[in-house]
């Protein structure tokens, strides 16, 4: 189950993609040439195309191994003459001004943050990113704007026992259109430093009511509970708690999961706010 933070573009998702990639899909705006970076099997593509997303796509991955199964797959499809699967690592795989939308699902944050800056000949042209790292998503968050992209719309899904975050990112000139963010979630974060802060760890799903999004707060609320209680502290409604004959270690570990925890109370209550 998946649901939006801002504008969806609408599109039904074909069946045959997993929940992950249906809610990556939906993000996808209208292209010319859309570019899988990290292609897997190249079901995405594929859907893009026959939906007529994309007129055309670029399907590319590091191994060839997966490159071979996407092969074959855009030639079941029938879509040879319009799917170009290709060997390459990251953003090498494509030439400067080819793609107008860059697609990077499947991967940690760190490694498709380094992807996107080793490729910014690239990026120059590309008008949307549509990213789905599977950790570390703050890190990916914070270094969009250093790129000259904007996030717009985030959607978080449920996949097999798992969480997802999907990022839509456009380019700051068209992302001026989309204004400002305001309403009881945002008046709740005192001045610019703190909403920027809580954008970063928590993205734009702090200003919807997502179920899934909240699901997952309460989660991550309860691995922090268990983490506390591992360190030997009980957490309290205040954040005040107990310590005794902790380490330095110990006590620095405990203040970060105690700070992460109020952060992920403060954020569950912002979301009741709207």
């Amino acid at each position: 189950m998946s649901r939006a933070a801002g504008n969806g573009a609408g599109k039904a998702a074909p069946a045959f993609l997993s929940e992950r990639l249906r809610t990556v899909f939906s993000l996808v705006p209208p292209s010319d040439l859309a570019a899988d970076i990290g292609c897997d099997h190249g079901q995405l593509a594929i859907a893009l195309v026959e939906a007529g997303t994309a007129r055309r796509a670029v399907a590319s991955d590091l191994r060839m191994g997966p490159l071979s199964r996407a092969e074959e797959a855009v030639r079941a499809a029938g879509l040879a003459d319009r799917i170009d699967c290709r060997l390459g690592d990251g953003l090498s795989a494509l030439a400067p001004g080819e793609a107008d939308t860059v697609i990077i699902a499947g991967m940690g944050g760190l490694l498709m943050k380094r992807i996107l800056a080793a490729g910014r000949e690239v990026l120059e042209s590309v008008k949307t990113l549509v990213l789905s790292p599977h950790r570390d998503v703050p890190e990916i968050r914070a270094f969009l704007p250093e790129a000259g992209f904007r996030i717009t719309e985030e959607k978080i899904c449920s996949d097999a026992g798992k969480y997802y975050f999907v990022l839509k990112a456009v380019r700051e000139a068209q992302a001026e259109a989309c204004g400002t963010i305001e309403g009881p979630a945002a008046e709740a974060l005192p001045g610019m430093t703190e909403k920027t802060r809580f954008e970063k760890e928590f993205g734009l799903l702090i200003y919807g009511e997502d179920p899934v999004f909240l699901a997952w707060l309460r989660e991550e609320q309860e691995k922090a509970d268990a983490l506390i209680r591992k360190l030997g502290s009980t957490p309290s409604a205040d954040g005040e708690n107990e310590e005794r004959g902790l380490s330095g270690a110990r006590m620095e570990a405990l203040k970060r999961i105690r700070a992460r925890r109020l952060d992920l109370g403060k954020a569950e209550a912002m979301i009741r706010r709207t």
